[in-house]
């Protein structure tokens, strides 16, 4: 339950955070994609790194680690996720049919800011 109640929440704040730094009126406005291939691309980059940071979250640190050195070693393992995913996205070029998720987050240099402000998160 713990799992599933982190994953929404952390779902709904990276939500909330791409519409803020990548506002809806920009994606979908300004190029030629159907609102339900940008509505998809927002809910499946949300919806990844929901997983992700539960998945994070619901780790139990060993019984001779620190609280906040499972913290932090928590947020860094976010952080290096967050890094592969932007470059796999990208630089390297991957796309998921269906979707813009490439065109909104990851064009050219806004990987960089995917990094800065989702991974700061």
């Amino acid at each position: 339950m713990r799992f599933v109640t982190t994953s929404i929440l952390v779902f709904l704040a990276c939500f909330i955070t791409l519409h803020i730094i990548y506002p809806w009126s920009d994606s979908y406005g300004n190029y030629v994609a159907g609102l339900w291939e940008t509505l998809i691309s927002y809910l499946f980059v949300s919806a990844v790194i929901g997983i992700a940071a539960a998945f994070l979250c619901i780790l139990k640190p060993r019984k001779n680690q620190s609280i906040y050195l499972h913290g932090i070693v928590m947020g860094l393992l976010f952080i290096v996720f967050s890094v592969v995913l932007a470059i796999m996205f990208g630089p390297v070029g991957i796309n998921v049919p269906g979707t813009r998720v490439r065109g909104i987050f990851f064009a050219e240099f806004q990987f960089i800011d995917f990094i800065i402000c989702v991974a700061g998160l």
